[in-house]
């Protein structure tokens, strides 16, 4: 099935409440086809729908569109500006929803649709939607004339009866806090406006009356949003209890349903995205964006999380998660970096980790100080530095890699290295990689394994030695060989490091050396020798010619 992934939702146009709305709504999408590859700088052809009630709901206006992707996958139209099928763009009651985007495509650039979902629209269209409110009102935000002045005429459920005495509007509760620019409108519970006797505040919401609010500079939009503020400056909150419980923080912004809802004296935090930093109260300096991100965050500091679920868990400090549950388990660890999907995953207690790459460093919880470089690269210890998967064939680059050699770092320097009696018990072999077995060593699941991949790297012929093997005709000559990279844990699987073998290669070509002068020196002997026997030889044989 080819499928269409929905990039950014829904893009409004229009900047002010009472502006005059443009009608129209920004989409973006990537497209990608049946085996999650990008379809790029191709025609694809698009049908959306707006669906009123519920995402199996009646549309009430439908449009078709074809728009080229570009050399990422991603296709941006305006709703309300492609060829309409059914339905007036204008006309939609935006106060009147649920609505949902219905989004069908055709990779060929034709009418030959595929169903790849239905989104909700999770915040209104505040701009197509105040221009309702105001045609209803007919709001100029006059102060001097009392008649303009939005009256709360009613207030049952999660509706809310608004008048201004030249007409009546009866809207859901939560929307209606889109209406701006009416200054100390109360009626006991509610308010729209300005509050506070304090000229540099300003909310729109849905609140107890009466409360005094000592800070300053601060901007909320949004139902009980900033509602137990005591002196907290220059916040920003926006959405359904956005920083709801913050009474001193300050320098923060809350962006989404329940965004920084915890936060108490916490400042400098960013919160973009339903639940972002809920848990958050004391923390500071975190940067959440994405849906979830940085959760249950309480206490830490100077996080960044960006992606759906990044940081879910965290209480630790100093981590930066970038993908969708990148870091996601992470608990009280702290100094971690994991940019890709699902990077780092499974890490709890952890500290100063990193994780590039999609799936990399996925699993183990509690290691330290280990380095995952490459798409599924597996990390089984900690101190560890991993590069590429169970696929790579190659690593390397324009220069040798150097490792710290110096005398002035070295102490209890020793010549005790063995050469030929090492090297010469040690069995050069040839082999085929088993890829199951490795799998199941690194805890690979089938659904991450990459057969095709696998199948080829198992055909070739592979050189060199067998870790165990090498081991044991070291400790048979009491040499605490360091080619040997022993397993750390009962995860963990022998390596060797091919370089170390260099040492007690140099240590056996100078033994043969000596052996070797010792030979030179003794066949000199020899010649020597030979040399004066045969002169006796020949004086023997003169005498006796005589």
């Amino acid at each position: 099935m080819k499928k269409l992934f929905i990039l950014t939702s829904i893009f409004l146009l229009a900047t002010n409440a009472f502006a005059q709305s443009p009608e129209k709504l920004s989409y973006q999408a990537v497209i990608r086809n049946n085996t999650n590859g990008l379809v790029t700088k191709a025609d694809i052809g698009m049908r959306i729908s707006i669906v009123k009630g519920s995402a199996g709901g009646t549309p009430v206006y439908v449009e078709t569109h074809v728009s080229a992707s570009n050399a990422n996958g991603l296709v941006s139209i305006q709703i309300g500006n492609g060829t309409p099928v059914s339905g007036n763009f204008a006309a939609i009651d935006w106060s009147a929803g649920p609505y949902f985007i219905k989004s069908e495509s055709d990779l060929n650039g034709g009418t030959n649709y595929t169903i790849t979902g239905t989104t909700q629209l999770l915040s209104v269209p505040y701009a197509l939607f105040s221009k309702t409110a105001q045609n209803a009102l007919n709001v100029n935000n006059d102060d001097t004339d009392s008649t303009n002045e939005i009256q709360v005429l009613d207030i049952s459920n999660d509706t809310l009866k608004l008048s201004n005495g030249g007409g009546e509007i009866i809207l859901p509760k939560q929307q209606a806090w889109g209406l701006e620019g009416n200054k100390n409108t109360v009626d006991g519970k509610h308010f729209i406006g300005t509050i506070d006797n304090n000229p540099l505040n300003f909310r729109v919401n849905d609140e107890p009356a009466g409360r005094i609010d000592t800070g300053t500079s601060n901007t909320s939009y949004g139902y009980q949003t900033l509602l137990s503020n005591s002196g907290g400056k220059q916040n920003t909150a926006n959405g359904f209890k956005a920083l709801y419980s913050n009474t001193t923080g300050w320098l923060n912004t809350a962006n989404g349903y329940t965004s920084l809802f915890s936060n108490t004296s916490g400042r400098l935090n960013v919160a973009n995205g339903v639940g972002t930093l809920n848990s958050n109260t004391i923390g500071e300096n975190n940067t959440a964006i994405g849906a979830w991100a940085l959760r249950f965050n309480i206490i830490g500091n100077s996080n960044t999380a960006t992606g759906v679920q990044a940081l879910y868990y965290t209480e630790g400090s100093w981590n930066t998660a970038c993908g969708a549950d990148a870091l996601y388990s992470n608990i009280i660890a702290s100094g971690n970096t994991a940019m890709g999907y699902y990077a780092l995953r499974s890490n709890v207690l952890g500290d100063n980790n990193t994780a590039v790459g999609y799936l990399a460093f996925a699993l183990g919880a509690n290691y330290t100080n280990s380095t995952a470089l490459g798409a599924n690269t597996s990390i089984t210890a900690s101190n560890q530095v991993r590069v590429g998967n169970n696929l790579v064939s190659s690593i390397g680059g324009n220069v040798s890699w150097s490792s710290i050699s110096d005398r002035r770092f070295k102490k209890n320097i020793s010549d005790n290295v063995p050469g030929l009696d090492f090297i010469t018990q040690l069995r050069p072999v040839t082999y085929y990689l088993d890829m199951d077995a490795m799998a199941k060593g690194l805890n690979t699941p089938d659904s991450l394994r990459n057969k095709e991949g696998e199948a080829v790297k198992s055909k070739k012929l592979q050189t060199g030695f067998i870790a165990q093997e090498v081991e044991e005709t070291a400790l048979a000559l009491n040499y605490n060989f360091s080619g040997v990279d022993k397993p750390k844990n009962e995860g963990d699987f022998y390596g060797l490091r091919y370089a170390e073998f260099t040492v007690p290669l140099v240590k056996a070509v100078q033994e043969l050396d000596e052996k070797n002068k010792a030979l030179e020196k003794q066949n000199e002997e020899l010649k020597k020798t030979l040399a004066l026997l045969l002169k006796r030889i020949e004086a023997i044989e003169a005498k006796k010619a005589d």
